[in-house]
């Protein structure tokens, strides 16, 4: 829950604006970061999975469920 504030900035994940008529979202350095480094994990979880394939470990890639949904929470968190 966000509570009252006189200081100017998001309230929640994104400010919205509108630039040649088209809608555009921006977020804070830090949330920036942040979305950067999940999307980094999400790419290395696939690519450990992968390589567990290829070196004959498992027979199909399986990305561990609880990181998933983690990392899925906050993304969509951060486009809202």
């Amino acid at each position: 829950r966000t509570f009252p504030s006189l200081t100017p900035g998001p309230w929640a994940g994104t400010v919205l604006h509108t630039d040649n008529g088209e809608v555009v979202a921006t977020v804070t350095t830090k949330k920036w970061q942040k979305t950067k480094a999940k999307v980094a994990m999400l790419a290395e979880l696939v690519r450990r999975a992968d390589m567990e394939v290829e070196e004959g470990t498992r027979t199909q890639s399986e990305v561990p469920l609880k990181p998933l949904l983690s990392i899925r929470g906050y993304l969509i968190y951060v486009v809202r």
